[in-house]
């Protein structure tokens, strides 16, 4: 006879794993929820009695009462992007008189599994997500919440889902125009973040439609793909460093972000190329560094605190039922000219940093 010895610290996912569903699933079948079909139910009430799970009573009373609690899920807790948003997001919480719960998810897989343990169990009432690389059947997964569910970075309205999205394509088509217009460069390139990431995708898109409105020529390897990161992209630069040195004209970058945009300007530096005379940079986000490094970085500043605030209201308010349709807020990015991008000589557009 086969004896099942109980863990203290087994869990929803271990009672999963047995039944070989969704962490979900067992979740509706141990809170009574009708959506499971007869004989999935059955496999995972006999996967409770083999591993003598007993979910406690605060937990599976989650699932039938409000706790006031909303997750922010995002795929890092790092730099000043994501605290920026946490920022508006908490601050609207704690107007609301909710708590705010921030979970960090990297993938589709962990987003997807996020959703479930979270919104399944009813440990949260609603979950704020930023997703920029979600594929496709993960995002029809998490349309079945969309009741309490908002999503930043993606378009998913046709899925009924609440969006707060930022204007990505127009921010990167102002950036290319300062760059031919205010900086008068004759050679462009672009230096992204992931190449499947969203928001870069949509900053690229952009870009191009700057260069096709001023019928520019491009480079032949005009576009480049990396992650946010610094390191990487000095590396980038250093791969375009003989090209720029031994070309005549003036040279425009648009960088995926200020991180990026500093990492290509300090290694340019390095090689004795001079910025902004011989080649303008355009950053995104407009964070800290793009004021205090010198030269002073031009940005598109991101409205990241007006931003959660709103998607902490939009979702209070679906779930609370004084909106039931979907909506969709767009917020555009606004151009601050400093120094990495202003040639000598010539007299920038107007602006007010406020």
């Amino acid at each position: 006879m086969t004896t099942q010895i109980r863990t203290k610290n087994l869990s929803i996912h271990d009672v999963a794993a047995e039944a070989k569903v969704s962490i979900a699933t067992v979740s509706r079948v141990i809170n009574g929820k009708d959506r499971v079909a007869p004989s999935t139910r059955t496999r995972v009430e006999e996967a409770l009695k083999k591993l003598d799970f007993r979910p406690n009573r605060q937990a599976r009373s989650l699932g039938l009462r409000r706790t006031n609690t909303i997750g922010l899920v995002v795929p890092d807790l790092l730099g000043e992007f994501f605290s920026e948003l946490m920022h508006g997001v908490d601050t609207a919480a704690r107007d609301s008189n909710m708590n705010l719960m921030i979970i960090r998810a990297v993938d589709s897989e962990e987003e997807e599994a996020v959703c479930e343990e979270f919104l399944g169990s009813g440990a949260v009432d609603g979950l704020i997500f930023m997703i920029s690389q979600l594929d496709d059947k993960a995002v029809h997964e998490l349309a079945r919440y969309k009741q309490s569910l908002l999503v930043i970075d993606r378009d998913l309205a046709d899925l009924g889902i609440d969006n707060v999205l930022v204007d990505n394509r127009s921010g990167g088509y102002e950036a290319t125009c300062h760059l031919i217009e205010e900086s008068k460069v004759d050679h462009l390139l672009f230096i992204g973040g992931p190449e499947k990431n969203i928001d870069s995708g949509d900053r690229l898109l952009g870009f191009k439609d700057a260069v096709r409105r001023h019928d520019m020529k491009l480079e032949e390897n005009f576009s480049f793909f990396t992650d946010y990161n610094y390191d990487n992209a000095c590396a980038v630069a250093e791969s375009i460093v003989r090209r720029i040195k031994s070309s005549k004209g003036r040279w425009g970058i648009v960088a995926a972000n200020d991180s990026v945009a500093r990492g290509v300007i300090d290694t340019l530096l390095d090689h004795k190329i001079s910025v902004p005379d011989k080649v303008s940079v355009v950053g995104y986000d407009d964070s800290q560094l793009a004021r205090l490094t010198r030269p002073t970085l031009t940005s598109v500043r991101i409205p990241l605190r007006e931003l959660g605030r709103t998607a902490l209201c939009l979702l209070r308010d679906r779930i609370n039922g004084v909106r039931l349709e979907q909506s969709t807020i767009v917020f555009k990015g606004r151009l601050i000219r400093r120094g990495s991008s202003i040639h000598p000589g010539t007299t920038p557009a107007p602006q007010h940093e406020s």
